[in-house]
């Protein structure tokens, strides 16, 4: 159907899910009232409802793909904060990983933002990243809702 094209919708056991191309620079707003749905690489397959646990399954299978020293993950840095990507301090909102702290204390937006960065500094082609996520009612566009209000 054109308006599920149009909007990368899809439906799953009766419930809209969309497709986001993980390869897009996008602005946080663009992810306000979302939850992740389903991530999937090579052979990981994630399904969570959670951006924080998205993050760290996504690092420690990089991880365990290509393992890094403290130092090099120290090093990676946020295009949108001052914030760190790893710490070796637990933080507010910081999930463990190794013997290191992930930085999870983030708005949908900049989760999705955050993981860009770790799939890129482990060299993942994002292009091969596939991505469904659930949007909120409020956050769904006027044409959808009116289709299925219809």
């Amino acid at each position: 159907m054109e308006l599920f094209d149009k909007f990368a919708l899809k439906i799953i056991n009766n419930k809209r899910y969309y497709e986001f191309d993980f390869s897009r620079k996008i602005y946080s707003y663009e992810l306000e009232n979302t939850i992740p749905y389903l991530f999937k690489f090579r052979d990981l397959v994630i399904q969570t409802s959670k951006w924080n646990q998205l993050a760290v399954q996504i690092v420690t299978y990089l991880y365990e793909k290509s393992p890094k020293m403290d130092e090099e993950l120290l090093s990676i840095r946020y295009d949108f904060s001052n914030s760190p990507v790893f710490s070796r301090e637990k933080k507010t909102n910081f999930s463990p990983f190794k013997h290191l702290y992930l930085n999870t204390n983030h708005s949908a937006g900049h989760a999705f933002r955050s993981i860009q960065t770790i799939l890129l500094f482990f060299g993942v082609e994002l292009s091969e990243c596939y991505f469904l996520l659930r949007r909120h009612i409020a956050a769904e566009p006027d044409e959808i809702k009116t289709y299925f209000r219809n």
